[in-house]
């Protein structure tokens, strides 16, 4: 489905509102046109569009009933245009709106906007604020399904595509799309669980060092041995085969890699196999 969609908004005529009579005409339109095309209004929506909602969650009459709670936004309204039958508006929308519209969860398009009262005491359209999905409009314009495109269900899904996602010959597109979800989702978690998986052997790494810095800081030193040089040398001489912290951390991290085990589980499986590392270690 194409990401932008052009339809009719609300046609031109007088319709009842709570405020009073709203009478909307080609003039009320050329003025909500000119007022979102002007560089104050697109400055003061960061020169971005006007939201399309499921329902008018950004209305304080609305808010947070049923129908009106999701405040995210679906489609962002691109251009309006003044036509003879009523307000065109382009919209650009959002995976969760082509989602909205392929399972054809609303028939209707809902106006909010902004009036003013004229001389004759009627109510007059001036600024578009926002749209709302629904399916009891109060101002007629054009059926969602009348201005949508060419659907994928009519060719269903690819037979390789269909293959691939494990889906029945006979679901449509809408459910490809819901699969698709569900595997991202799936996938996210598994980024999400191995990024913890790497954070807990980072902390191993880190505490690891740590308490090895501290066991090198503890280790009797020419300064502290009390002069006895002879004793010192003979230390360095059965020390010769030493095998250094560096080198037995290299040992442990190869470990690591072949096994998928943490620090502290690859520490101490290497130290029960190859006790001999450790026994001429110099920790």
């Amino acid at each position: 489905m194409n990401e932008t969609m052009t339809f009719l908004l609300a046609r031109y005529g007088d319709y009842p509102h709570s405020k009073g009579l709203q009478h909307f005409t080609p003039e009320s339109a050329r003025a909500m046109q000119h007022h979102f095309n002007s560089l104050r209004s697109r400055m003061r929506r960061c020169f971005g569009g006007v939201p399309v909602y499921v329902g008018h969650p950004d209305d304080p009459a609305f808010a947070g009933q049923p129908g009106h709670i999701d405040t995210r936004a679906h489609g962002w309204v691109q251009a309006l245009e003044t036509t003879a039958e009523g307000l065109s508006v382009t919209v650009k929308w959002g995976e969760t709106g082509l989602r909205l519209l392929a399972n054809a969860h609303f028939k209707f398009f809902s106006p909010r906007w902004a009036m003013r009262k004229t001389a004759a005491g009627l109510l007059e359209p001036v600024r578009l604020i926002s749209i709302g999905l629904t399916n009891n409009p109060n101002i007629p314009g054009e059926t969602i399904a009348n201005c949508l495109p060419q659907w994928p269900e009519d060719t269903g899904v690819p037979e390789g595509l269909r293959e691939r996602l494990n889906l029945p010959p006979e679901v449509g597109w809408a459910q490809a799309y819901d699969r698709l979800d569900d595997l991202l989702a799936h996938g996210e978690a598994d980024l999400q669980t191995q990024a913890e998986h790497f954070r807990r052997m980072a902390e191993d790494a880190e505490t690891r060092c740590r308490e090895l810095q501290e066991q090198l800081h503890a280790l009797p030193t020419a300064a502290n041995s009390g002069g006895m040089a002879p004793r010192s040398a003979g230390l360095a001489r059965r020390r010769s085969p030493v095998q250094t912290p560096a080198r037995l951390l290299h040992t442990v991290h190869c470990r690591m890699q072949e096994t998928g085990e943490s620090f502290a589980n690859a520490w101490d499986n290497l130290k029960q196999s190859r006790p001999d590392l450790f026994e001429h270690s110099a920790v």
